[in-house]
């Protein structure tokens, strides 16, 4: 089994700790658009993530049915902590035998707190914003389980899929895309049903510059539930 950390956008977290998303969708990288041949490698619909393109051959980055993904997220450790990135609070609490790294950690999406009782109360200020990029395996409190992958055209989604992807409502710095009195979204083209509106809206907010909506890439189409510990 292997473990990917992955990146998710703040509401995109906050979906997965509300058990409102169970889907994700990521570029295909690499894969000309224009090239309509894509199959099974193995010929089997079950093995998602191993895909024939031609005389290549492309594995999904983030890995197979069974495999599991770690959430980065934004957080922040104790005041104190603000002089050690992740890797030097590992090694520190290795150094002092303890048997795997831990610090207090307050996740910046919820403002949950994880080990916070451990720190003093002259410490008990948030020290320094740290990216999610930079969130070490350790400090991740997201455990995903991959039940699916498949590859698809971008357009292909279906409201259904939207909806596993946690979408609820048109993301607040992109309402003044919405249509008054319809159920669709307007992205230059015309995104047709509620949710796929409003997915069509978090796609660009993310992809626009690399594969906007409407270029309809070939992506990644992950399914996974939460493993809680």
């Amino acid at each position: 089994m292997k473990e990917t950390g992955i990146l998710f956008k703040p509401e995109m977290v906050k979906a997965i700790l509300d058990n409102r998303k169970t889907q994700t969708r990521r570029l295909v990288e690499g894969l000309d658009t224009n090239n309509p041949v894509l199959t099974a490698a193995d010929g089997s619909p079950l093995n998602g993530s191993c895909w024939d393109i031609g005389k290549d051959i492309i594995h999904c980055p983030y890995g197979k049915r069974g495999d599991r993904l770690w959430v980065r997220e934004a957080w922040r450790m104790p005041l104190s902590y603000d002089r050690y990135n992740g890797t030097e609070t590992a090694e520190n609490c290795l150094e002092a035998g303890y048997k795997k790294p831990w610090a207090p950690i307050r996740y910046e999406v919820d403002g949950a707190r994880d080990n916070w009782q451990a720190v003093t109360d002259r410490d008990d200020n948030p020290g320094r914003y740290r990216h999610a990029r930079f969130m070490p395996r350790w400090a991740s409190r997201i455990t995903l389980e991959i039940t699916d992958v498949r590859v698809q055209r971008l357009l292909e989604i279906s409201e259904r899929d939207c909806y596993e992807e946690g979408v609820r409502t048109v993301p607040s710095d992109q309402r003044a895309a919405f249509v008054p009195g319809t159920d669709f979204v307007a992205t230059g083209g015309t995104a047709e049903g509620r949710y796929i509106g409003c997915y069509s809206l978090l796609w660009d907010s993310i992809n626009f510059k690399k594969a906007p909506w409407n270029s309809n890439p070939f992506v990644w189409a992950i399914t996974f539930k939460r493993v809680h510990p």
